[in-house]
């Protein structure tokens, strides 16, 4: 299974600093867990609040990111 995500800030994924207030990812791969689904891939879109140049190189990212699945 794949969640897509979009949030405002960077730093919230797996091993960053902002980790401890992930709880949208974190819930969702609880409450489908619940439903047997263990294979859970995480593709989030960040620095959304940034937007321009910045906002733009994590889309980039991510595009490149799915191309690779």
């Amino acid at each position: 299974m794949f969640i897509l995500s979009s949030r405002g800030d960077t730093g919230y994924g797996e091993n960053e600093k902002n980790e401890h207030m992930n709880f949208q990812t974190t819930y969702l791969k609880f409450v489908f867990g619940i439903m047997g689904i263990k294979d859970v891939s995480i593709i989030s879109l960040d620095n959304e609040e940034f937007g321009g140049e910045i906002f733009e190189n994590s889309k980039k990212e991510i595009y490149q990111r799915i191309g690779q699945m």
